[in-house]
């Protein structure tokens, strides 16, 4: 919330969140996509998706918070190979 109101009080443009997969729960089917039910099933899948919907009541066109643009960012992302153990 914190991060969203300095976004809209200073004019920001865009704002990126990144959620997670723990937003669907257990998966009705794989792999996920934006159509996927969401039933998150632990404290942290629920406060992703809890900050997913406040992100998209600054987006809302009928609210005072608006952002001009707002993306969820994907839910895997994968980098190199880990070199680390």
């Amino acid at each position: 919330m914190n991060l969203l109101e300095a976004a809209r009080a200073t004019e920001l443009e865009r704002f990126v969140l990144a959620s997670s997969s723990s937003v669907y729960g257990k998966p009705e089917y794989l792999p996920y996509d934006e159509a996927h039910p969401t039933n998150p099933v632990s404290p942290y899948g629920v406060s992703k998706l809890a900050s997913e919907q406040y992100a998209r009541a600054f987006t809302t066109k009928s609210t005072a918070f608006r952002l001009s643009h707002c993306a969820t960012s994907p839910s895997t992302v994968r980098g190199c190979a880990r070199t680390w153990r």
